[in-house]
């Protein structure tokens, strides 16, 4: 057993203070200082309540996983602290800017139990990350830095009928605020939502949707102004795809996971070239 690794256990016996875990060839000690900070499942009024004794937390014969925290030799026992799986799986994809070689992916908290990999099969509406695309492409159709943008109230009918009325779609800011006149700049910092919205009403969906195939964004988009909130779905690949034109200076480079190729003796039968497509400028990158 390795120490930091998780282990499932049996639970032995249930004592004020500690609880004796059977780890099989070795047998662990769960204290209660470990447990005690821990909260119920979740109740009936979404509120946890903490434990008040040990035994609301376990009982004999229960089957915990446990992390391996530390083994004590003289008395032949492992010190454990309670684990608990994850309910939700994210994903993790890190990716060299340069060269395009990716050195880290995770596509989900453990590949037994899952096989499918959120990393590049995921996809999930990006929000506003998508709004640094919205405006490098503003400012590559001339738009600058200090170009002024209307933030205020907006309303679009969106060619629905509800409850035998034309359906009204009434974006937001977030908290509700209103800055009126502001520059570029403040709009994607403050990440204005009415003000982007009017930025693609300007721009039209058309010319945002072609620049961000050209960051290498590939999935479908409808023609509208809800993209400037980024509702769409995207999966993280292509997020990286677009994030690593800005950080290599306007250029695009294809993810590369297998750099050679090589047989028994180390022959090199195939190995990755990356290839650099300048897809923006350098100035509208930084």
């Amino acid at each position: 057993m390795v120490l930091g690794n998780i282990a499932s256990g049996v639970v032995q016996s249930v004592e004020k203070e500690f609880a004796l875990i059977d780890l099989g060839k070795v047998a662990g000690i769960l204290t209660w200082k470990e447990v005690r900070t821990w909260q119920n499942a979740l109740s009936g009024k979404d509120h946890p309540v903490p434990f008040k004794k040990f035994s609301e937390a376990l009982k004999p014969g229960d089957v915990i996983p446990v992390r391996l925290v530390d083994y004590d030799p003289g008395k032949e026992v492992m010190r454990l602290q309670l684990y608990q799986e994850p309910l939700i799986n994210g994903a993790v994809l890190g990716m060299q800017p340069k060269t395009g070689e990716v050195l880290a992916m995770i596509g989900g908290y453990q590949y037994e139990e899952s096989e499918f990999n959120r990393a590049i099969q995921a996809k999930r509406q990006p929000g506003s990350s998508f709004k640094p695309i919205v405006y490098s492409s503003a400012l590559d159709a001339g738009y600058t830095l200090s170009s002024v943008l209307v933030d205020s109230p907006r309303a679009f009918r969106t060619g629905k009928i509800k409850l035998g009325e034309d359906e009204i779609w009434l974006p937001k800011n977030y908290g509700d605020k209103l800055m009126g006149s502001v520059s570029l700049r403040t709009a994607l910092v403050k990440s204005l939502n009415l003000a982007t919205i009017g930025l693609i009403e300007d721009l039209g969906p058309e010319l945002v949707i072609d620049y961000s195939r050209r960051l290498g964004i590939s999935t479908s988009m409808k023609k509208n102004l809800t993209i400037a909130l980024g509702s769409f779905s995207v999966t993280l690949q292509e997020m990286v795809n677009a994030f690593g034109v800005f950080a290599n200076k306007g250029k695009r480079t294809e993810p590369v996971y297998i750099l050679e190729v090589t047989d028994q003796d180390r022959n090199v039968l195939e190995t990755s070239v990356t290839r650099e497509i300048q897809i923006i400028s350098n100035e509208t990158a930084f």
